[in-house]
């Protein structure tokens, strides 16, 4: 779980981010929901990609099999 607060118009926003590691069937995926976009890369474009929140990118693997537990306060 990654937990996140921002700012977008004004309005203070706070979330909670689940994250699983998963094993997918269908390697095209799509989203049921408008507002939700779904990309796929390799696991070792990560470390070079704009990942939101971005304490996000600290917990998933920059190469594979590269994986550790993690836990970061949030100073929202």
């Amino acid at each position: 779980m990654v937990e996140h607060g921002y700012v977008e118009d004004g309005a203070q926003h706070h979330e909670l981010n689940l994250v699983f590691e998963v094993t997918i069937a269908d390697l095209d995926p799509t989203s049921r929901e408008d507002h939700i976009e779904f990309h796929w890369l390799p696991v070792t474009r990560l470390v070079d990609t704009d990942i939101r929140p971005a304490a996000l990118k600290n917990v998933l693997p920059v190469a594979e099999g590269d994986s550790a537990r993690y836990w970061q306060a949030w100073n929202g």
